[in-house]
């Protein structure tokens, strides 16, 4: 079932309870939506909750103040991790994006990252980072 959450603004986000401990943020992609997320999730929930938000302006989520940029995607997933706690972000495409954001900046809330087809964040000052090969 899909329900809103109040996070300043209604986020529209489906649940499965999930029996295990982890906790599991899945976003979608550019176009998408939880309904992305459909024949994944179940597997997920063997292991833990899993919450599939619609983001903002996608789908039942309408557009925040903020707008729908990538900056105001990982405001409104770093407002339902404050709500729910740390998780393992799973995203695709833009929804790779957000999480690698999000963990960057708030390193505490994510406790892992699934990533598949992602995209790379924009750098703030237009050039790359040097590669890190260490381990």
């Amino acid at each position: 079932m899909i329900a809103p959450l109040e996070l300043d603004g209604a986020v529209y986000t489906r649940e499965w309870p999930g029996s295990g401990t982890h906790t599991f943020v899945c976003l979608h992609a550019v176009g998408g939506s939880h309904v992305h997320w459909l024949g994944v999730a179940p597997k997920l929930a063997e292991r833990g909750r899993v919450l599939a938000p619609d983001l903002a302006g996608f789908r039942l989520t309408p557009a925040r103040q903020q707008g729908a940029s990538l900056d105001a995607q990982v405001a409104l997933v770093s407002a339902l991790l404050d709500r729910t706690g740390p998780g393992i972000l799973v995203g695709s495409s833009l929804g790779g994006a957000i999480g690698l954001l999000q963990a960057a900046q708030s390193p505490e809330s994510v406790t892992g990252l699934i990533l598949t087809g992602s995209l790379l964040p924009p750098y703030r000052d237009g050039s790359p980072p040097e590669p890190d090969f260490s381990l």
